[in-house]
């Protein structure tokens, strides 16, 4: 590499940038749009001047060679930037302000240029420095991020009327009622319940899906990431810290095709079970879902992983299982668990702004939820465990908790008739004959509620009932029973 080469520049467009301004100082405003304030002049002359003319243009006084000249000798830079004789060649050098946007075109980019070498020679300083002993996934993250950072950013105003927003806002509420229940802001649940109250997951969310060792966080979250990947035909990334990907699969083809799994870890398969199972393979295998399983992962390894799996494969949802099982990469020795986990939800929540896809991170519960005088009540949002951060990060918090179930949904009450609704499981689960309602229920089933503690956009302090089949290791909707009319409760 030649290092004596110059950075990517054109002192030509930067004359004409400044002689249209000197001609036409009110296009001054369309120039800092793309150029900011401060300008991103190569040449220091070039910069000195266009401040000058910023200046004054800010302060509303008049923008002419004459008060350009005087603020530049107040400033004691006249000399240095050419003196009187060169502003007077700037506006020799250009007829008109006619082509300003063409030369702010050119000195925007040729920035641009810089900004990337900058960014790429900054990592190879690093790397140089010993940035290999924080690891080099790191240093690639920082600067994949800073490079993307560049292509993403613009000074450019996006301030937008009342007018505009307002009819954009009457064509969204217009498109909601013309679409009806099918109005979505992204990918689903395929829980009808949660379904109704979440209106999908919006690009650049952070959904946290919390509970308890066991409550079924990782089921819950395979099972949004297959409904998306089939019935919604988009990319899912799962990053799976607790489970390997062959595990995890498994598990899932059992549950899609609702085929008897906890006979199969017996050492059983049952033969009716077969073809579920070979059915269920087959629709995974068509699916843009993609799986990557690691028992350790810092934060940063992570960035990097979801940025490819976003570019590469067209992913729309990103799962993380789980949150406290991720790591900062290079944390001082000051920093406590708690400060690390704060660190963490907040990478994860500006992951999801820049992908613009939501991310979906499993978090466990502090474990004094479980304590005697705790049970049976709903959780709260300071019952996620290791970080306050983490509630104030996430745009929506759901929280599985195991209700105490009274009435025609207990298990011991003799009225299992409302099982039979459900209508995906097998029909002799659902009759009390086949071996006693409370055996029924615990032996196949288990009452799991879904919390919405917190959305920032919709409804909250909801509990969403759910019902978990064990045998599938997936999550139903359960049946809820019609309220008997006045005639009824008079007979």
């Amino acid at each position: 590499m030649n290092t004596d080469r110059l950075p990517p520049h054109s002192i030509e467009a930067e004359r004409g940038v400044l002689g249209c301004l000197l001609w036409e100082p009110a296009r001054l405003d369309d120039a800092q749009a793309e150029l900011g304030a401060e300008g991103v002049f190569y040449d220091l002359r070039h910069a000195a001047i266009y401040t000058a003319i910023a200046g004054l243009h800010g302060a509303k006084k008049p923008v002419n060679l004459i008060s350009v000249t005087q603020t530049l000798r107040d400033a004691g830079s006249l000399d240095e930037v050419g003196g009187e004789a060169e502003l007077s060649a700037l506006m020799d050098a250009v007829p008109s302000a006619a082509n300003l946007d063409y030369y702010v075109g050119v000195v925007k980019e040729k920035h641009t240029a810089r900004r990337i070498i900058k960014a790429c020679t900054e990592a190879v300083g690093r790397l140089y420095a010993g940035g290999e002993e924080n690891g080099v996934m790191t240093v690639l993250g920082e600067a994949e991020r800073d490079i993307l950072a560049i292509g993403s950013s613009s000074v450019k105003s996006a301030a937008v009327s009342a007018k505009e927003l307002t009819q954009a806002a009457i064509g969204r509420m217009e498109e909601r009622f013309q679409r009806g229940k099918q109005w979505r802001e992204g990918p689903q649940t395929g829980l009808r319940y949660l379904d109704n109250i979440i209106p999908g997951f919006a690009p650049g969310q952070l959904v946290v899906i919390a509970g308890r060792p066991g409550d079924g966080k990782s089921c819950i979250a395979m099972q949004i990431a297959e409904h998306v990947a089939i019935h919604e035909n988009a990319g899912v990334a799962v990053f799976s810290l607790e489970m390997t990907g062959i595990s995890l699969m498994e598990r899932q083809l059992f549950s899609l095709g609702q085929a008897n799994l906890t006979k199969m870890r017996n050492g059983f398969l049952v033969q009716e079970d077969v073809p579920k199972i070979v059915a269920a393979a087959a629709k995974l295998a068509k699916t843009n879902l993609w799986v990557e399983s690691a028992s350790r992962m810092s934060i940063e390894d992570l960035e990097v992983k979801a940025r490819r799996m976003v570019r590469k494969h067209g992913v729309k949802l990103v799962i993380v299982d789980y949150l406290q099982l991720l790591y900062l990469r290079g944390r001082s020795g000051r920093m406590d668990r708690v400060e690390e986990m704060g660190q963490v939800s907040m990478r994860l929540k500006a992951l999801a702004m820049e992908l613009q896809v939501p991310v979906i991170a499993l978090a466990q519960m502090n474990r004094n939820i479980e304590t005697s005088d705790r049970k049976n009540r709903r959780p709260m949002l300071s019952d996620l465990r290791e970080s306050g951060q983490i509630e104030q990060d996430a745009d929506i918090v759901l929280i599985l908790w195991k209700p105490k179930v009274e009435g025609a949904d207990d298990a011991s009450s003799p009225d299992m008739g409302w099982l039979g609704q459900l209508t995906e499981v097998p029909r002799a689960w659902c009759s009390t004959e086949y071996d006693g309602a409370e055996i029924v229920w615990q032996k196949h089933f288990r009452r799991v509620n879904c919390f919405i503690a917190k959305q920032r956009e919709g409804r909250s302090d909801v509990d969403a009932a759910l019902v978990f089949v064990r045998d599938w290791c997936r999550f139903l909707d359960p049946w809820k029973p019609k309220a008997k009319s006045e005639e009824e409760e008079a007979g």
